[in-house]
């Protein structure tokens, strides 16, 4: 759904108890997920290690400013850390498949490490890490004013399901 449609569309697009009308926008299949094996070991690449978030998209892809999307992006990594402990990127079912260059120390939570010529901060002028500008979210236009939602504004809770069932 183009941006424009969604500000005059006749119900929330990002209420999650709505569907969007198919005849109005047609599902569009991006892709699959196999997950087709099963890791012999137990603890390295079991279920238990596994810690799938939301936030992990194709780079230079935005996200919608869908409320719980935008929850589930701070609490999925919150709740992985908490229960796979800080090192959650080593386990091999969690590494990403590109070349990333964190600007952590040696890995998280060391206490000691050896001291690197290179800074690990972005802006510097040292010749450092520089932003790549093509990861960059693009901007939103935010119109209208600011106010808590009226949840019971939009008390239509049975023309979609009739529609569904007709």
């Amino acid at each position: 759904m183009p941006e424009k449609d969604a500000e005059t569309y006749h119900l929330n697009p990002f209420d999650l108890t709505k569907v969007w009308p198919h005849k109005d926008y047609p599902l569009i299949e991006v892709g699959e997920l196999e997950l087709n094996r099963k890791s012999g070991k137990l603890f390295c690449g079991s279920g238990s290690r596994r810690a799938f978030e939301p936030r992990n998209v194709v780079p230079g892809m935005g996200f919608s400013p869908d409320k719980m999307l935008q929850g589930r992006l701070i609490s999925y990594p919150d709740a992985h850390r908490y229960r796979l402990g800080v090192n959650l990127r080593f386990p091999a079912v969690n590494k990403r498949s590109a070349r990333i260059t964190p600007t952590t120390r040696n890995g998280a939570m060391r206490l000691r490490w050896k001291r690197r010529a290179k800074v690990n901060y972005e802006p510097n002028s040292f010749g450092g890490p520089t932003q790549d500008r093509s990861y960059v979210e693009r901007p939103h236009a935010v119109s209208g004013t600011v106010a808590r939602h009226d949840h019971r504004s939009d008390s239509d809770y049975y023309t979609q399901p009739g529609n569904l069932f007709r």
